[in-house]
């Protein structure tokens, strides 16, 4: 994890014009992606920034998002819109 940890450094010292984070924080535990996703929100700020990501934490400050499956875009939608439908879902399925 460490050199995970190096590596975003390395790329935010560089100050890209775009950042490119493929699941960024998947590898942290609850405590570390929430120290780094701050990090990489302040990070996003003045730049374009494609988040590939599965948790919808990493994704939560993200301007527009982009639904893809099996290669191909389906949705675009606001986090406000994939908050209602997973907290919906949540409630169909019992685990609300």
């Amino acid at each position: 994890m460490f050199c995970f940890l190096v590596a975003i450094a390395r790329a935010l010292i560089r100050n890209p014009k775009m950042l490119l984070l493929d699941e960024a924080t998947s590898a942290l535990d609850n405590k570390s992606e929430k120290v780094v996703q701050a990090t990489l929100d302040q990070a996003r700020l003045d730049r374009t920034c494609l988040t590939i990501a599965h948790r919808l934490s990493a994704i939560q400050h993200s301007d527009k998002i982009a639904v893809v499956n099996r290669g191909k875009m389906r949705e675009e939608v606001s986090v406000r819109l994939l908050l209602f439908l997973r907290n919906k879902i949540n409630v169909i399925l019992g685990y609300a």
